[in-house]
């Protein structure tokens, strides 16, 4: 695999021979720019952020387009960060906005013997999901073992791009169970009904594993089809530890009442993993039976009972929860507040900025911090412009490059927004912070 990953520097030098993307609106022509991009180049982003309010409305075009310049500027001055990890997200989040000159930063990452560093490149890939980062890695899935492949699959969850269906469709036949089952997963959240005759293949494999025939059932029920419904029953019925808990969230994707009665049953279980899925499955029938329990799971003095809770959250009905997903914004538990941000960042809207906020007065986490910074670059709103810029001044280099981020993607989201309408797909996400 190291001789394949080498060989993807020659693409990384052809994609930043062209820095900016198409269309990609550019602070290049912005009079006045100089007195924002000298402070942030000196390392001052507090001279800097005064200089930009001072010379520009950010409720205007120019505004927004010097705003957008001034976050790519933060970005690339992350480029140089001493952490190889900070440089390899400014890296992804500049290729996000079409900007790849942190190309040679993603060539150090893919190949270095830091697997993590690996991961954290391609993961930031498959993000952007589209033109030369997904044909970057096409070359890594093509050329790569098992493990490889596996990586630019997991990369692609939080593709904002269909471009790589056919890859997922590839590794969806491959032999290896790890690859099948995150390729399945992919398929599912990508909503191409096109994918329905290849995941009933899963499901009919005999070879296959309950949870990955479970996770192929889910995977149905988001595309359309209920095929799957009657293995999840059967699935419940279960030993312990086989799948149940599993088989209790997808049931939450079904849309049949008849499973009603059954996951309310599910509240008494004795698998408590089992309880908070059938918890979660209940909101999308936009019944709040479990909620209470759920509320419960993520302040348990159990730690594995809490991190089953947090990862509950993002199956929720959003509209039902939302009061649990505020109440983990404040859990004890930081992997909870975590879950919750990101889960409030990808369904809110502008009514949680307040929550959001709120976070940064009580929690000195940069970790914690950063992930606000991430949620609030996701809500499409003005009002998250403001604290954005607070928290782009901050020391923390994962909260600056983060708020940085989230700047650079609402300017260019507002800029699009005004000239061409709401658009669809528009922006790549990156991936949250851990």
């Amino acid at each position: 695999m190291w001789r394949t990953l080498c060989g993807i520097a020659a693409v990384l030098a052809l994609s930043a021979a062209a820095p900016l993307a198409e269309n990609a609106p550019s602070a290049g022509s912005v009079p006045g720019m100089q007195t924002v991009w000298h402070p942030v180049a000196d390392g001052n982003l507090h001279e800097a952020v005064a200089a930009l309010r001072a010379r520009f409305r950010l409720d205007t075009p120019e505004g927004l387009t010097a705003l957008r310049g001034f976050s790519l500027g933060v970005l690339r001055e992350g480029l140089k960060d001493e952490d190889p990890y900070e440089r390899c997200y400014a890296a992804s989040a500049l290729a996000g906005q079409g900007d790849w000159s942190g190309a040679g930063v993603l060539e150090d990452a893919i190949v270095s013997l830091d697997s993590g560093l690996r991961r954290a490149a391609i993961d930031g890939l498959g993000a952007i999901g589209r033109g030369e980062a997904l044909r970057i890695l096409r070359r890594i899935y093509l050329e790569s073992d098992s493990f490889g492949r596996v990586l630019v699959i997991q990369g692609l969850k939080g593709a904002a791009s269909p471009d790589g269906f056919d890859l997922l469709m590839q590794a969806i036949r491959e032999a290896d169970p790890s690859l099948r089952l995150q390729a399945v997963e992919n398929l599912g959240l990508l909503g191409d009904a096109s994918a329905v005759p290849a995941v009933r293949g899963v499901l009919a494999r005999e070879d296959a594993r309950m949870f990955e025939r479970v996770t192929a059932a889910q995977a149905l029920l988001r595309l359309g089809d209920r095929s799957g419904v009657p293995l999840l029953l059967v699935a419940l019925e279960g030993a312990p530890g086989t799948g149940r808990a599993a088989a209790a969230l997808a049931l939450g994707y079904a849309k049949e009442e008849r499973v009603v009665p059954v996951l309310t049953k599910l509240l008494r279980d004795p698998e408590i993993d089992v309880t908070i899925a059938a918890a979660a499955a209940l909101s999308r029938y936009r019944k709040k039976d479990g909620l209470p329990r759920l509320r419960q799971a993520l302040e348990d003095e159990d730690g594995i009972t809490r991190r089953h809770a947090a990862m509950a959250l993002e199956h929720v009905d959003y509209a039902v929860a939302r009061d649990v997903l505020l109440a983990g914004l404040t859990a004890s538990d930081v992997g909870v507040r975590l879950a919750a941000t990101q889960v409030v960042g990808v369904a809110g809207d502008a009514g949680e900025i307040g929550a959001l906020t709120a976070m940064l007065r009580r929690d000195e986490n940069p970790i914690v911090r950063a992930e606000v910074a991430w949620a609030l670059g996701r809500i499409p709103s003005r009002r998250v412009i403001d604290p954005l810029i607070e928290l782009v001044q901050e020391k923390a280099p994962e909260v600056r490059y983060t708020a940085a981020e989230g700047l650079a993607r609402t300017a260019t989201r507002l800029i699009r927004t005004e000239k061409n309408g709401p658009q669809q797909g528009a922006l790549a996400p990156v991936p949250a912070r851990d």
